[in-house]
């Protein structure tokens, strides 16, 4: 059986009606992603309250548990019930009293519910949890605690000091373990030593020391049956899996395995313990978690008429991204082949901010956790082929989507460099306001996008997305001056415009702009204001995107480049593409920074004086990134010989361009504009769609919630 919904209500960060969470989950692997405070441990905290860990470890409800709303008065009373869906017969039989029949369900007619209801009263909290729907004819039924006990999950706490949990103690994971083998009860009770005295066995005995033997007690348990075999199998099938290679992981059973002479006197006849060998040196934190981890399983797989459900907080505790990554990968072998191991469904919920996990995850496996609610990836509108993918795709890197309160997919290397620095000198830092930006190439920006659509059961729940794309219309003229294919040579088009160009300079109004862009090529247009295929075209580009939530920019009319020169920034392209052409030159050197800004600026100057159109002119800044043009033909600077006449590298530009503008913006900071004027400055010089792009994904003030 399995969980297949959670419904919270009144507890911490989770309020009541259309504030309560109502959460499907999963057979097999669950993940929850976001960012910190959002509800993830609430969650992971709620299902532990209610089912109980089999480590037995106290944890109650308390006072501070019960939700404030935002008037911050206090619920009286809370709730966490669970679904469980998919009963084999065994469990039928197990849990047969408490059972829900539902004939009008064909698939899951039999279901079990559990609810924990809570009220706090005179400052003390009454707990009581029951099975049952209270509308069902079945009715309610207090859960024994003999029941309770195989609903218990398998629970790893986050930021665990794994040596200490594997210590010997009353609730060690190994005496557990060894506990449920069979053969632990073979072999003799009492062993009379007199029998054997005159054998050497005898002799030895007798001369050893409380130290001497308790190593002797490890050799012999080393070969008792039932020890042997779990050390095997723990080392074999369990920890084994989880190694890369050259890892060499070993683990030894016994009093005190790797203990000092001290230590084994404390230890000897108190409980045995478990511990990695100590060969090349002590094992640390990350390899310690590993048979932690794989001590887990091994219970966990012992546990057959108990649940099987492994909760996982922060997986990641103490691990290297390739040893998460193999993590994930034995988790999820764990649960494909667990029905037809062990008879019974394994279903794991995990939490993670590590994006290197959440890279190799599947994306329908994951609901994201924000300000209290949840968007459950696989109730998105996306499709089986966006998933697919998504899942191609995603990477490290782009995984910090699933941790953001706000997001900016862009197109490329230069977008993802510069706009922190245009959101910056508009006061909108991405970093302090927890936006990510997702460079996804020229391809798929609905796809990522999509996913956060959410639908009318699960709504998207705040996160805000903006995809800002390339309008990748030109301005005709633009394209003409810098003979693109498409349309030179063609006179024809050329003589056209020429002509309505001079008709609309006149006056006349009733010129033949559908001859006109019958000849334009798609990518290309008129660029005339009373042109209406212009605007078909600007509409054509634009795409869909559903809900408020997320929406799409085009920063027009050609690319973001283009855009920048064109609305205003002409002179600082220039600069960063001139800096980003003289990087490659073997005479680099930083600290002639200056030289070549001084050469960039006498170029545009050049370009200003020659080319007053301003689509033009933008067209001639943009030429720096589209051929090798040579700046110093043009000027008469004696540096002019720094910047190389190959073609400017977007992403080198766009970082010396974000420079540049905190530079600036810092300028005219120190020279006494105040912040409002400086941001009304930028915004006269930025093209709108990337303004309205930053405005949008910066999230609103967030409402005061519970923590997790």
């Amino acid at each position: 059986m399995f969980i297949s919904e959670l419904c919270i209500e009144n507890f911490r960060c989770f309020g009541q009606g259309g504030n309560k969470l109502v959460m499907p989950l999963q057979l097999g692997l669950n993940t929850l992603v976001g960012e910190n405070d959002a509800g993830k441990t609430a969650i992971i905290d709620a299902i532990r309250m209610l089912l109980g860990t089999r480590d037995q470890e106290s944890f109650r409800l308390s006072i501070d548990d019960f939700h404030y709303s935002n008037s911050k008065e206090q619920s009286k009373s809370l709730s966490i019930s669970v679904t469980f869906l998919g009963l084999t017969l065994p469990e039928q039989v197990s849990f047969a009293e408490y059972l829900t029949y539902q004939p009008e369900n064909i698939e899951n007619p039999v279901i079990l519910k559990v609810t924990l209801q809570a009220v706090l009263r005179n400052d003390k909290v009454r707990t009581t949890i029951f099975s049952g729907i209270p509308t069902s004819s079945h009715g309610l039924r207090e859960i024994d605690i003999e029941t309770r006990d195989k609903l218990r999950s398998t629970y790893l706490r986050p930021l665990r000091d794994a040596e200490k949990e594997m210590d010997a103690g009353k609730s060690s994971r190994i005496s557990k373990i060894l506990k449920r083998q069979s053969a632990i009860d073979e072999g003799e009770s009492i062993l009379d030593i007199s029998a054997v005295s005159e054998d050497k066995f005898g002799e030895v005995v007798e001369k050893l020391g409380v130290v001497g033997i308790a190593r002797l007690v490890n050799q012999l348990l080393e070969d008792h049956p039932a020890v042997n075999s779990t050390t095997n199998n723990l080392n074999v099938n369990f920890l084994k899996p989880l190694q890369m290679l050259g890892d060499n992981l070993q683990a030894n059973l016994g009093i005190g395995p790797n203990a000092d002479d001290e230590m084994l006197k404390r230890q000897m006849l108190e409980k045995i313990g478990i511990a990695l060998d100590n060969v090349g040196g002590k094992r640390g934190l990350g390899s310690n978690n590993l048979l932690y981890i794989a001590c887990e399983m091994l219970l966990l797989s012992e546990s057959k008429d108990e649940l099987a459900l492994l909760i996982i907080e922060e997986p990641e505790a103490h691990l290297h991204p390739q040893r998460q990554l193999k993590l994930i990968q034995y988790l999820q072998d764990k649960v494909d082949k667990y029905k037809e191991e062990h008879e019974v469904n394994l279903q794991v919920i995990l939490s993670t901010h590590s994006p290197t996990l959440a890279s190799k995850l599947p994306i329908k496996c994951m609901t994201m956790v924000h300000k209290g609610k949840v968007l459950p990836l696989s109730m998105s509108s996306s499709t089986e082929g966006d998933f697919t993918f998504l899942e191609r795709f995603i990477d490290a890197t782009k995984s910090n989507l699933f941790f953001c309160r706000g997001l900016m997919i862009v197109e490329g290397d230069a977008e993802n460099l510069l706009l922190p620095s245009i959101a910056k000198i508009l006061d909108f830092d991405f970093t302090e306001n927890g936006v990510s930006i997702v460079n996804v190439g020229h391809t798929g920006l609905s796809r990522y996008a999509n996913v956060f659509s959410g639908t009318s059961e699960y709504p998207n729940p705040g996160i805000k997305v903006a995809c800002l794309h390339d309008l990748d219309l030109i301005p005709y003229k633009a394209a003409r001056e810098l003979k693109l294919d498409s349309v030179k040579n063609n006179s024809e088009l050329s003589d056209l415009w020429d002509n309505l160009k001079l008709s609309l300079d006149i006056g006349i109004e009733d010129v033949d702009f559908e001859s006109l862009n019958s000849l334009l090529p798609k990518n290309v247009i008129s660029f005339f204001e009373q042109d209406p295929f212009d605007t078909d075209k600007v509409l054509n580009a634009n795409r869909d995107y559903q809900g408020d939530f997320v929406k799409g920019f085009y920063s027009g009319p050609w690319t973001l480049e283009y855009s920048l020169a064109f609305h205003g920034l002409g002179k600082e392209v220039t600069i960063a593409a001139c800096l980003a052409k003289a990087e490659p030159s073997a005479r680099y050197d930083p600290s002639k920074h200056e030289q070549i800004v001084s050469v960039a600026e006498d170029y545009y100057e050049y370009l200003n004086r020659t080319y007053s159109e301003s689509e033009v002119l933008a067209g001639k800044v943009y030429e720096l990134f589209l051929s090798s043009v040579n700046v110093s033909t043009h000027i008469a600077n004696e540096h002019a010989g720094l910047v190389l006449s190959g073609k400017a590298s977007k992403a080198a530009a766009g970082q010396h361009l974000g420079q540049l503008l905190e530079m600036m913006d810092q300028k005219l900071e120190s020279d006494g504009y105040a912040q409002s004027d400086r941001i009304e400055h930028w915004k006269n010089l930025l093209p709108i769609a990337v303004v309205d792009a930053i405005e949008h994904v910066i999230p609103s003030m967030f409402s005061e919630t519970e923590s997790e």
